[in-house]
């Protein structure tokens, strides 16, 4: 990710975080406790699984994963929940 300094209005690089696939729709939602969970779905193709898709879609969300970050400015991130459909 990367972050703003308002103070020095500049952007830079916090932390990359590599995965083993690529992730959509991410959300951030920051907790009362100043930690920060990142959420986001791992979504495949119909095509790719030969399954005739619904109605106006054409992307299946298979997988939901969670990571918490507890503190922007110490770079530290980590896994905290997978659900696998």
């Amino acid at each position: 990710w990367t972050k703003f300094d308002p103070v020095t209005e500049t952007w830079t690089e916090a932390q990359i975080i590599k995965t083993d696939y690529s992730f959509t729709y991410g959300y951030l939602l920051p907790k009362s406790d100043g930690s920060t969970n990142y959420i986001a779905s791992i979504n495949i193709p119909y095509s790719a699984i030969d399954a005739v898709p619904p109605d106006g879609y054409s992307y299946l969300s298979n997988e939901v994963r969670m990571w918490n970050i507890p503190d922007f400015e110490n770079n530290n991130i980590s896994l905290s929940l997978s659900l696998t459909v």
